[in-house]
């Protein structure tokens, strides 16, 4: 007599391609606290690379939003033939006096008066908004809050820009040439 074991009796849908599964079994203890010691390390790797990820890239940003706006600022001055200052901005309409407060935010205008601040009748062409308050960005420029762009796209002076966050080794370093090209290169912090 052919005796069909109760398990394959229930499993009848599979016997037509020659399985037969005798018990079910499921993850035991060990294997399960093994599984989760297994995830523990992992993720005990990978979120410190993570974060590290997270920062490097918050800094690139900054600097590639700080070369953008610089690019954007010698193109206006070329275009409309008039001097165009970028200046650090408290409050998104007048220039700051401190070379320290570009991370509160930024301003381009057409500067008809030739001195590098903004007057009220001077056009604003954009206003750019805080970036992290973790970050520092700290200009080597002789007016620390202002850069300028000639008519024909020069820049007044040559500088940097030292873009670094807080707990964090490696920056971004804007260089300004006198041709108003801007570059960004990685630095230490």
């Amino acid at each position: 007599m052919n005796m069909k074991s109760p398990s394959c009796m229930l499993l009848a849908d599979v016997r037509h391609i020659g399985l037969c599964i005798d018990r079910w079994r499921g993850f035991t203890l060990v294997e399960m606290m093994v599984v989760i010691a297994i995830l523990a390390v992992l993720v005990a790797i990978g979120v410190p690379n993570v974060r590290e990820y997270i920062l490097d890239a918050r800094v690139s940003t900054q600097g590639t939003e700080l070369v953008s706006d610089l690019a954007f600022a010698r193109s206006e001055a070329v275009s409309r033939g008039r001097s165009v200052v970028v200046c650090a901005s408290t409050n998104g309409s007048t220039c700051s006096g401190s070379g320290n407060d570009w991370v509160l935010g930024r301003i381009i205008f057409v500067d008809t008066s030739g001195d590098r601040a903004r007057q009220n009748d001077e056009l604003l062409i954009r206003a750019g908004a805080s970036v992290n308050q973790d970050s520092t960005i700290v200009s080597t420029f002789t007016t620390n809050s202002r850069v300028g762009f000639m008519p024909y796209g020069a820049a007044l002076e040559r500088g940097t820009f030292k873009i670094c966050t807080a707990n964090f080794t490696r920056g971004r370093l804007v260089t300004l040439e006198l041709t108003g090209r801007a570059t960004v290169t990685r630095v230490g912090c």
